[in-house]
């Protein structure tokens, strides 16, 4: 309805005006929007890896579906590709002459993107511009999910006690204004700071009151993450029995629903808990089947990662050979 009715103003551009969709998205635009697909000039089809496509195809429609947040497909680009995209939306960003709340998706995109590259003091910029805006207008709900936000970036560059002030601040939006699954999400991220800083009790009780949250308001894959993040509290606090029963919950969860992400996360994880248990052929088996995992969605970081602790059980073996050639497969990707 809103391309429809906004069709007028469109051909006031004088430019061309490209959407840029997957195949699956074309087809529900033809289905549903038949008068603004009839006004096209012309359908260029690029074709992309398989597996990429598989991806954003359930991606989307799971958002679509389950209003669930899931990855980008920017996550899964070159340095590269991530510098021109980067390029084209802030040449976007500099076509208005004022932002206003309708730039936070830009903005917050814009953050992430920069985030990814490691300038993190440009991400941290363009997300106090979003703050600046929300604060303005007295949005407390985008204000919550910029706090969050600004949050990631300081826990990246190691400032945990900041990143903590900007996580409670958010927190007491999300309880003031009812918002249980963003007010799980915080919980869950406030963990993350103090297990980072080292107090694993503090964490666990964040994430006590997160999965009570996930389990009443939230999805299975909110469920999925606090188990996975429940394990490794107890990992640090070398309770490894506890923290492969929290694992394996997160485990069957991500089976269950089909999130070949979190399963290949979830048995890098395992695969941890039998090496510091010094079981290592079994460690092996779990980073094996992770890798298949991430090969097959095209999640190179985390294949990177994978290797990264294949590496250190082939040295951990004595395979000097194996180990540095895997490693160097890791230093690459």
């Amino acid at each position: 309805q809103q391309l429809n009715w906004r069709r007028s103003a469109f051909s006031r551009l004088k430019r061309p005006l490209v959407i840029w969709l997957p195949k699956y998205a074309l087809d529900l635009l033809a289905e549903h929007t038949p008068d603004f697909y009839d006004w096209y000039s012309g359908v260029f089809v690029f074709k992309g890896q398989k597996n990429t496509q598989k991806f954003e195809i359930k991606a989307s429609l799971d958002q679509l579906h389950h209003n669930r947040q899931v990855a980008l497909a920017g996550d899964y680009t070159t340095k590269e590709e991530t510098r021109r995209w980067l390029h084209t939306l802030n040449s976007v960003l500099h076509e208005s002459k004022e932002l206003d709340s309708t730039h936070l998706p830009l903005l917050n995109e814009i953050a992430l993107l920069y985030n990814k590259l490691g300038n993190l003091e440009k991400a941290q910029n363009y997300l106090e511009q979003s703050l600046d805006i929300v604060e303005k207008a007295g949005e407390k709900l985008n204000k919550g999910a910029v706090l969050n936000n600004i949050a990631q970036v300081y826990a990246s560059r190691g400032e945990h006690d900041k990143a903590l002030g900007y996580l409670k601040e958010s927190l007491v939006i999300q309880r003031e204004i009812g918002n249980a699954p963003v007010e799980g999400l915080t919980l869950n991220n406030i963990s993350q700071i103090y297990q980072k800083k080292g107090d694993a009790d503090t964490a666990l009780n964040y994430l006590q009151q997160a999965l009570l949250l996930a389990q009443t308001t939230g999805g299975k894959d909110d469920e999925s993450d606090i188990f996975s993040n429940i394990s490794s509290a107890y990992i640090l606090k070398e309770n490894y029995e506890l923290a492969l029963e929290y694992a394996e919950k997160a485990l069957q969860i991500d089976i269950e629903i089909g999130d070949k992400s979190g399963e290949g996360d979830v048995l890098n994880n395992i695969s941890q808990i039998f090496k510091a248990t010094g079981h290592v052929d079994k460690a092996l088996e779990y980073l094996e089947r992770s890798l298949k995992l991430q090969q097959e969605i095209g999640n190179k970081s985390e294949e990177g990662v994978v290797l990264n602790n294949m590496a250190s059980i082939a040295h951990t073996k004595g395979d000097n050979g194996v180990s540095l050639q895997l490693f160097e497969n890791s230093l690459t990707i």
